[in-house]
Formats: structure tokens, C-alpha cells, sequence
């Protein structure tokens, strides 16, 4: 596996400018060089990624999954998280990374923060591509301006540049909520993700397994339904509903 381990490096590789800070980048999608390169087959990286995509031709792969970006999708990578790309096999290699933006800013630019702290309450660092947040027109161009906001603030050179800063990405952040929880409404209703749930459970107890395993987890749970665990957890808080297996732990007592 290969470690980007900087944003400069990310910069070199992806052979667009060296940034303006270090430790806070805001790219343009289509600048971004997509040939061929061993490096995208197994990496990670080492700061925090915030995207906004369209018209993507290349498939990301995420731990043993290939997902492909579609139209007005938001994405969030945290520090150390196992990515490839797979290269689209169409000619027209420049158009590979699609449209839109890319925010990253090293763990040290929000290192004793507050925001520090927001980041590690945001699930959604920790979701699957799969996952990733479907945005509406409206939706879309609401966090882009933040984004353009950030890529002007970069360039000044003041007492209040970074705090300016830092307070955008908690927008973004806050803006994400909102976004995610009315997502969660919707897959609930369209993929009767909750009676999915209950079909397990019941097969789960009605099989007796709580005496070889005990309860189910939450993880367990979140692999039967093919989601990642907190994305399950932030769904069944949003439904209002206590941990299920600590409901069907007095049930079955």
C-alpha cells in the first residue's frame, strides 16, 4: 500500500500546483491527471477529504467493494482509510475524474480545535463509498459555494484567514447533517431497510443462535444488511429506535 502522506505530495502526483497552504487544499476535480500510475491501485492517505462529484469514469474501490460516482454525489475520507481507483478504459483519459471539488486539510490544521472534535462526532468519515451522500441541485450548489468560499480564503494572508476557514468546514460539516439525516428518511422508506432488519433478528433468535454467539452487534447487523455499522447506528437513531439488540435482550431473557 502506498501512503500519501501530504497534500503536496497528492498535489505532485496528481500533477496539478503545489498548494498555496500545506495543510489546506481546495482542487478543481477536472485538473486532477488520472493516467495510469501503480499508486492508485492500493493507497491511502494520511489528511481529511471532503468531495463533491459529478460525471465520474473511474470506479473507486473501497475494502472488497467497486462503487462509481454518479451525478451530484459527496463523499468524506478520513486519514488511513484503504482506497484503489480503476481507471475508466475510455480514451478520453482527461475527463476520467469527472466535475467538482476537492477539500483537504491535514489532522494538524484542526489539531486542538473544536473542529477537531465535530469531525469525530461525523460518522460519516467512517461510511462506505456506498454510502456516500446524494445531493440535490440546491443541495450541491449550497456546499460548492462553501468550497469556492474556502478556495478564496486560502489565497489571503491575515490574522483571521484560518479561522474564517475553519468555521466554513464546520458549515460543511453541520450542512452534512442536515443532508445525511433527510438521506436516511428516504432509504428507510425505499429500501425497507427497518423490515430487512426485523427479518434478521427474527431468523437470529428464532434459530437460537444468542446461546452459540449471543446477542447480535451492531457490526453484525450492518454486514447482514451491507452497510457499514455507523451507518446503520445513525439510521436507527434518526428512526427513533433503541440498539435492537439490547431490545430483543429483554425479550429473550
Amino acid at each position: 500500500m502506498y501512503t500519501i502522506k501530504t497534500i503536496s505530495d497528492y498535489h505532485r502526483i496528481a500533477s496539478i500546483p503545489a498548494p498555496k497552504n500545506p495543510l489546506i487544499s481546495v482542487i478543481k476535480v477536472p485538473d486532477i491527471n488520472f493516467d495510469y500510475n501503480k499508486i492508485w491501485e492500493r493507497f491511502a492517505f494520511e489528511f481529511y477529504i471532503i468531495s463533491v462529484k459529478r460525471y465520474v469514469n473511474a470506479s473507486v474501490r473501497y475494502g472488497q467493494k467497486e462503487y462509481k460516482h454518479d451525478n451530484g454525489i459527496m463523499s468524506f475520507i478520513s486519514p488511513n482509510q484503504l482506497h484503489s481507483i480503476k481507471s475508466s478504459t475510455s480514451k478520453n483519459k482527461k475527463n476520467q475524474a469527472g466535475e467538482g471539488y476537492m477539500l483537504m486539510f491535514h489532522p494538524d490544521f484542526i489539531t486542538g480545535l473544536p473542529l477537531a472534535n465535530h469531525i469525530k462526532s461525523c460518522n460519516f468519515f467512517t461510511y462506505s463509498l456506498n454510502e456516500t451522500l446524494s445531493l440535490s441541485l440546491d443541495e450541491e450548489q449550497d456546499i460548492l459555494r462553501i468550497f469556492q468560499k474556502i478556495a478564496q480564503e486560502i489565497t489571503q494572508s491575515d490574522v483571521y484567514d484560518q479561522d474564517i476557514i475553519l468555521s466554513q468546514i464546520d458549515l460543511i460539516l453541520l450542512y452534512s447533517k442536515r443532508f445525511y439525516e433527510k438521506q436516511f428518511l428516504v432509504k428507510i422508506k425505499e429500501n425497507n431497510l427497518l423490515a430487512q432488519l426485523e427479518a434478521i433478528l427474527n431468523n437470529y433468535f428464532s434459530l437460537k443462535k444468542t446461546h452459540l454467539t449471543g446477542i447480535p452487534s451492531v457490526e453484525y447487523l450492518a454486514q447482514e444488511l451491507h452497510i457499514s455499522a455507523n451507518y446503520l447506528s445513525d439510521v436507527l437513531k434518526k428512526n427513533n429506535r433503541p440498539k435492537y439488540p439490547t431490545t430483543y435482550s429483554r425479550q429473550n431473557n
